[in-house]
This record gives C-alpha cells, sequence and structure tokens, in this order.
C-alpha cells in the first residue's frame, strides 16, 4: 500500500512538470533581435571586412517575428520579407518559406523562452546566429 501511494505521487508530479513545461512550438513564437552573429569558415581578407561590415550592420538593424499562427515577418536594414515558418516535431529544424517560394532551412542548436540559437550555410559558409526574445 505504501508503495503504491509513493507511485502515485511520482506521477503526479512527473505529470505536474511536464504540464509546466512549454513545447518548442510556443518558445519560438514571438518578436527576436539578433545580438550575434558568427562564422566558421576561413574568408579572404578583402571579403573579411565587407562581411563584418554587413553583419555589423545586421546586427544592429535587424528581428524577427515569429506569429502562432505560422507566419513570419523579418526585418534586415529596414527591408522586410513575409512568409511561413515550420518548427519540426523534434525542434531541430526551423524552415522559413518566402512568399516567392524560396525556403530556408536552420539547424536550432538551443531555443528557450528567451534564448534562439541557429546555424545555416550560404555559399559554403556556416553562420550561427543567436537571438534575444524581446520582452513585451
Amino acid at each position: 500500500m505504501k508503495n503504491q501511494g509513493s507511485f502515485i505521487l511520482v506521477l503526479f508530479i512527473s505529470v505536474f512538470i511536464l504540464s509546466c513545461s512549454k513545447e518548442p512550438s510556443k518558445q519560438i513564437v514571438g518578436e527576436w533581435k539578433v545580438v550575434d552573429i558568427a562564422y566558421s569558415e576561413k574568408i579572404d581578407p578583402d571579403l573579411k571586412q565587407m562581411l563584418d561590415e554587413t553583419i555589423k550592420e545586421t546586427k544592429e538593424s535587424s528581428s524577427w517575428t515569429l506569429d502562432e499562427n505560422g507566419t513570419f515577418i523579418k526585418m534586415i536594414s529596414e527591408q522586410s520579407s513575409n512568409g511561413k515558418w515550420v518548427l519540426s516535431e523534434d525542434a531541430k529544424n526551423l524552415t522559413l518559406t518566402y512568399e516567392d517560394g524560396s525556403q530556408e532551412v536552420s539547424k536550432v542548436i538551443e531555443l528557450s523562452d528567451t534564448k534562439l540559437i541557429i546555424s545555416y550555410k550560404i555559399n559554403d559558409i556556416e553562420y550561427t546566429n543567436t537571438y534575444e526574445k524581446k520582452q513585451k
């Protein structure tokens, strides 16, 4: 009888803890500001300077808004892009499908209520972006 009571208590606590944790698809909803952009490849010095300037400007002027209805708005240097977003069931891939039909797939490295880290490749260069969620 004592073991049955302990089992029920453990079961109740487990259900409570699981119900309190947010689903990744809910955590990712909100407005995100880029705080860091890193790249992994060695780059020609002339290209590196141009890339570093572009990254600096992007960090100062870009944000994403991912809505609950699966749509997004991406702002970079006062230019906006719209489309739909999908987070994979295992929360390891984020796919953005733009209005023109093009897609961007990023690996989700970390996702919490306040932080998002993704990686993606452009022209054989791997980028890692770190975002912080803007507080309401």
